[in-house]
């Protein structure tokens, strides 16, 4: 089976987009003839950059103020770039996880006489009409899951797994190495230490509410902010409000592990993840969690797990920090005691023999995309 795998990001951007492309890509082609196509950077047999657009060109940022945003531009571009070559590859499965290339490649198809199957990997929250024009939908969460079938989505044409992770990048460290990371990074070595790892924005990661948060919090809690700062209103605000207690990082992937490193606790203030990467990623580090009271959540972590509080109530999101400082060594404690089950849910070893299966059943998917098959 040959499989084409695509991430415009790759190149341009660290987001969870292109963490879980490149170690799908990393874990599977030894195993497979995968092709790997990306929006720029390294070239070779296997990688093929396709360029385009890129979301922070001027012109991308102005056809965005134009219609729908610069990411989708990206998208869009990226897209219609690479048909020609997936067309000419002979390509048994096309794979990839943004929501732009659907809308793109199922009219691409109606000019071709020949396509491959198309993949989608659904790791954000969109409602499922806007989900099944592909062929195959791969649902990370049992949330959207339930809900595409619910919608009506039949069963063989979708898959619940997981995205996977690398469990040998992330691992916890001990407190002597800790307080090196600080000194290096800057950070207090006495502080008790809060990390967010996002994009810095109102919108989805609510990072806003956070620093809001904090504010309430005695001089020995510290802001670490890990991510690309989106709203630069927020950053300004953080400054203000946090004087001396805050710290922002924008690192490369592998060096994630030493930014966890530096944490007593990571705190997710999204109410909402298509997934939740970093959520793993910290588990993984030793570092506890504190999550939004929802659903997928609990069902992300599993039943071992039960660090959670009311994302939308600052006053209370800010008592729940507090209250871990009490029980630090005992959440540490936990925290590395949940870390197999971790890794036996979410790293690429366990989870590779289930990507496989599932390209397969994918590849022999009928020709009509799901959308279609609905009406």
């Amino acid at each position: 089976m040959e499989v084409a795998l695509l991430c415009s990001g790759v190149g341009r951007a660290e987001r969870g987009y292109e963490a879980f492309a490149e170690g799908m890509f990393d874990t599977l082609r030894h195993d497979l003839d995968i092709a790997f196509f990306t929006g720029s950077g390294e070239q070779n047999e296997r990688r093929i950059p396709i360029g385009g657009l890129e979301r922070d060109q001027w012109v991308t940022k102005l056809l965005g103020r134009v219609w729908n945003d610069r990411f989708v531009w990206e998208q869009l571009s990226f897209a219609v770039l690479a048909w020609p070559r997936i067309v000419r590859g002979s390509y048994d499965l096309v794979h990839y996880s943004e929501p732009a290339l659907n809308n793109v490649f199922m009219r691409l198809e109606r000019l071709s006489k020949e396509s491959p199957r198309r993949l989608f990997t659904h790791g954000l929250r969109m409602k499922p009409e806007h989900c099944v024009r592909c062929h195959h939908l791969h649902q990370v969460s049992r949330l959207t899951y339930d809900e595409a079938l619910s919608f009506g989505v039949p069963p063989d044409r979708m898959s619940l797994l997981e995205l996977g992770v690398d469990d040998a990048r992330f691992f916890p460290v001990d407190p002597m190495h800790q307080l090196e990371l600080r000194a290096r990074f800057g950070v207090p070595k006495a502080a008790r230490v809060v990390l967010c790892v996002a994009a810095i924005n109102r919108s989805s990661k609510r990072v806003d509410r956070l620093v809001e948060a904090m504010e309430l919090l005695d001089e020995r809690h510290h802001l670490v902010l890990c991510g690309t700062v989106e709203d630069r209103s927020i950053f300004r605000e953080a400054c203000r409000k946090l004087t001396g207690r805050l710290t922002h990082l924008n690192v490369p992937p592998g060096e994630m592990n030493d930014v966890y490193g530096l944490a007593d606790l990571l705190v997710v203030p999204s109410l909402l993840e298509g997934f939740g990467l970093v959520v793993i990623e910290g588990l993984l580090a030793g570092v506890p969690v504190l999550l939004h009271d929802a659903s997928h959540f609990r069902w992300l972590v599993g039943p071992n797990w039960d660090l959670f509080t009311d994302m939308a109530d600052t006053a209370g999101l800010a008592g729940a920090i507090r209250d871990t400082g009490a029980q630090a060594e005992a959440l540490r404690r936990r925290a590395l005691a949940l870390r197999p089950e971790v890794v036996r849910r979410f790293s690429w070893g366990c989870l590779k023999e289930a990507y496989v299966s599932m390209y397969a059943k994918a590849a022999a998917s009928p020709r009509t995309a799901i959308e279609q098959s609905l009406r």
